[in-house]
């Protein structure tokens, strides 16, 4: 979803029984011409039971 300069990206992930455990998820982000980048950044953490 956009929102003025605000864009929301929602995803359904489904983990496989052998990646049980504390993940942290990782997130990048680069505009349409592919100048600005602004690297690898940790957005949040999810348990995967």
């Amino acid at each position: 979803m956009k929102s003025g300069n605000m864009l929301t990206l929602t995803l359904n992930i489904t983990f496989k029984a052998a990646l049980t455990g504390n993940r942290v998820v990782w997130v990048a982000g680069r505009d349409g011409a592919g100048g600005s980048n602004t690297d690898w950044q940790a957005m949040g953490t999810t348990s995967v039971q």
